[in-house]
């Protein structure tokens, strides 16, 4: 498929209003009305823009902090841990870590 090609089924797609093919290409979200112009769509499309490159940022930031990413989940691991705990084995694990 040519670059001309796949641009001309992007384009199919955007103007299609077909919700499972936009989310196929687009990602969840991104959805075009009939009543929208030319600068409406370009704004619906920048808006995307900005949002993934804030989410490719944020993963890269979780990839980048592989050692504090350990200790968060260890954490998060513990806290549900211990929320899963009745109030007596609570007090138990209490009196075991005081000692």
């Amino acid at each position: 498929m040519t670059e001309e090609n796949a641009s001309l089924n992007v384009l199919d797609v955007l103007v299609s209003n077909d919700r499972s093919e936009l989310s196929k290409t687009f990602g969840v979200g991104l959805y075009i009305s009939e009543e929208d112009d030319v600068d409406q769509v370009i704004t619906k499309c920048e808006t995307f823009i900005t949002r993934y490159k804030n989410y490719i940022d944020n993963l890269n930031f979780i990839i980048n902090s592989r050692e504090t990413l350990a200790s968060e989940m260890r954490k998060a691991k513990a806290k549900r841990y211990i929320s899963s705990l009745s109030q007596a084995e609570k007090e138990e694990l209490k009196s075991l870590l005081e000692n």
